[in-house]
């Protein structure tokens, strides 16, 4: 419809009249040619009123669109088509940027090097100064010796040694409470250059004959060890045990032949 020209009034349904004005309006400004809510409870009267109604909104928005180019309505479907699919992508990422929870910030410390502990020197164990022959000496748990002679050989008896036989005489004593044999394998000698000799057995056998290395409790009772040493070897001789380090006896030899 155009300004000036008067509109005859027309019925748009029950108790609703539409007027034609001097000024053109939106189609919105009329809330009664909006279609109201169905309701399912409506009578037969409001479902008339409701038909005439929307018969009404449809011709006003066919008259009102009619004069409109239909590019522009297509433009404006798409746009809006456009920025109700983008626009709440970029609202959200603005949300997201303005009330995220800030990052806790993490303050490197730095700490000086611990030095690594030098591991601590292996403690070397004190040898015990030989005591001098004759003087008697606790070994083991049970007994007490002292070394009353030393002397070499080359043959004992029936054996013969393979270097030279020294041979020592201790003078043993029991002092436990019961019979008990001495571990003779237990006594080595070192000589002047540090080299340990073992016992011989067929030297030591042959310097006891029937006596048995079986002691009663009490004492002193003599007993023989024998040593093969090679015959480059020279002193200071040591009386060692292996079990008692702190056994230790330095000989001197009466005699070599």
């Amino acid at each position: 419809m155009h300004a000036g020209t008067p509109t005859t009034p027309r019925p748009c349904g029950r108790g609703v009249v539409v007027v034609g004005d001097s000024q053109p309006r939106s189609m919105w400004d009329d809330q009664e040619l909006l279609p109201r809510r169905v309701d399912r409870y409506d009578t037969p009267d409001d479902t008339s009123d409701r038909a005439a109604r929307r018969e009404v909104f449809v011709e006003q928005i066919t008259t009102r669109l009619g004069s409109v180019p239909l590019w522009i309505v297509v433009l404006a479907a798409v746009g809006g088509f456009g920025i109700g699919r983008f626009v709440p992508d970029r609202v959200a990422d603005a949300a997201t940027e303005r009330y995220a929870s800030p990052v806790a910030e993490t303050t490197a410390v730095c700490v000086a090097p611990t030095a690594t502990p030098e591991p601590s020197p292996t403690p070397t164990a004190t040898t015990v100064p030989p005591v001098g022959m004759n003087n008697a000496i606790p070994y083991g748990e049970s007994w007490s010796i002292a070394v009353k002679d030393a002397t070499n050989a080359a043959r004992i008896n029936r054996a013969t040694a393979s270097g030279i036989f020294i041979r020592l005489t201790l003078s043993i004593t029991n002092t436990g409470t019961a019979n008990q044999s001495i571990a003779t394998l237990d006594f080595v000698i070192r000589d002047g250059a540090g080299r340990l000799f073992e016992r011989s057995g067929a030297g030591t056998v042959n310097a006891n004959g029937a006596e048995t290395f079986r002691r009663p409790p009490g004492g002193p009772t003599d007993l023989v060890i024998v040593f093969d040493v090679p015959v480059d070897a020279t002193g200071p001789f040591i009386l060692e045990s292996k079990s008692d380090p702190a056994f230790r006896v330095q000989i001197e030899l009466s005699q070599r032949g």
